[in-house]
């Protein structure tokens, strides 16, 4: 079921630890849709991990791999 996130809204995902379901890394698709143009999400990620009084952190912004404009028509932004 598609989510619906207001502008400027917030959504957030915890993956545990331990959940190796996806394999090594969390990854995720994000397909976003609108009546009439709009700017792509702004999506970010954070990985933590804090063990033993010692902390591990990283944050990673996406990037737009498939984006369509207009009717239909698809521009494969990994190429460009």
């Amino acid at each position: 079921m598609p989510l619906q996130i207001p502008p400027l809204g917030t959504h957030e995902i915890f993956v545990e630890l331990n959940d190796a379901s996806g394999g090594s890394g969390a990854n995720f698709v994000i397909k976003w849709d609108a009546a009439e143009p709009v700017s792509p999400p702004l999506v970010e990620s954070l990985h933590a991990n804090m063990d033993g009084g010692k902390a591990v952190i990283f944050m990673n912004m996406t990037f737009i791999t498939v984006a369509t404009i207009g009717y239909g028509e698809i521009i494969d932004m990994s190429r460009c």
